[in-house]
């Protein structure tokens, strides 16, 4: 019984949610930054707005420091959940392109990606989608 309590105890220690600051900069400073969730990346919408750049974000993590997907709708199991970070260009600038930011969650298949410690938008990029790195 003993036994059975330990390994209960320490399953979940080992999912405790956890706070995590993440920095948000772009260039040029000013970045309006939206984000969002889904059940993939087209279903996620960035429609929440955080705030403009530069500034630090603290957010709770799941145990294994990947994004939460609050409200995602679960499209297959084999489909991971996605979180998207949008930053906007500053409503008087020009030349300058919507960046996105996608982070996944996890699947049966894959494992979920890392919160990093910092998100940088360079809105002088023509590219439209940065994926995080797995």
């Amino acid at each position: 019984m003993k036994l059975c309590l330990a390994i209960v105890l320490a399953a979940l220690c080992g999912c405790a949610p956890t706070m995590q600051t993440i920095h948000f900069g772009s260039d040029p400073p000013g970045a309006r930054i939206y984000w969002g969730n889904g059940a993939n990346e087209d279903f996620a919408q960035p429609k929440g707005f955080l705030v403009e750049t530069p500034f630090d974000w603290t957010v709770e993590l799941n145990g294994d420091h990947s994004f939460k997907a609050h409200g995602a709708l679960v499209y297959s199991i084999f489909v991971p959940p996605a979180i998207v970070f949008e930053a906007r260009p500053p409503a008087e600038a020009t030349n300058l392109f919507v960046q996105r930011t996608v982070f996944h969650g996890g699947s049966i298949a894959t494992g979920a990606d890392k919160a990093p410690e910092r998100i940088f938008f360079d809105l002088h990029q023509a590219t439209n989608i940065v994926h995080a790195a797995r």
